[in-house]
C-alpha cells in the first residue's frame, strides 16, 4: 500500500512544545491527516496536547511519531510516545573520531543506525467513509 507522495504536508516549528502545539493546530485547520511525524519529543507533545484540544484519540483518530526517544518525556506520555532514537553517544564519538582522522576541512556523511522505538501513539489509520 505504502504512502501516497502527493499526501504527506510539511511544516516546520523551533523544536518547542508551543510550536508543536500550534503547528498541529494550523495544520488541521485545512486538513486531516492520520498521522504525524514531529522533528522531535518536544513537538510531538505538543501536537499531543492540540489533538487533545481538538478533541481527536491517539492513536484511533492519529499517530504521532517523535524524534530523540528523549529520557522521562516519550515513554512517560500517556499514550506512550512512538519516537526514533538518536544513538547520542555513538553520534559523538564517531565525529571525533572523524575531527580527529580527516581534520575541519573534510565534509563527511555518516549514517549512524537510528531505531524506532515503538509504543502507544502509533496505529493504524483510520478507515474513513467517502
Amino acid at each position: 500500500m505504502g504512502i501516497n507522495p502527493d499526501n504527506l504536508v510539511q511544516t516546520y516549528g523551533n523544536y518547542e512544545i508551543s510550536s508543536g502545539y500550534e503547528t498541529t493546530l494550523e495544520t488541521f485547520r485545512s486538513r486531516r491527516p492520520t498521522a504525524l511525524v514531529c522533528g522531535n519529543d518536544r513537538m510531538a507533545v505538543g501536537a499531543l496536547l492540540a489533538l487533545h484540544t481538538l478533541g481527536l484519540e491517539v492513536p484511533g483518530d492519529v499517530s504521532v511519531v517523535g524524534f530523540d526517544d528523549q529520557p522521562d518525556v516519550a515513554d512517560q506520555l500517556r499514550p506512550r510516545l512512538t519516537t526514533v532514537k538518536l544513538p547520542h553517544y555513538e553520534m559523538g564519538r564517531q565525529a571525533g573520531q572523524l575531527l580527529a582522522e580527516t581534520g575541519v576541512d573534510a565534509p563527511t556523511m555518516v549514517t549512524v543506525p537510528c531505531p524506532l522505538i515503538t509504543r502507544d501513539s502509533l496505529g493504524k489509520p483510520p478507515v474513513r467513509e467517502l
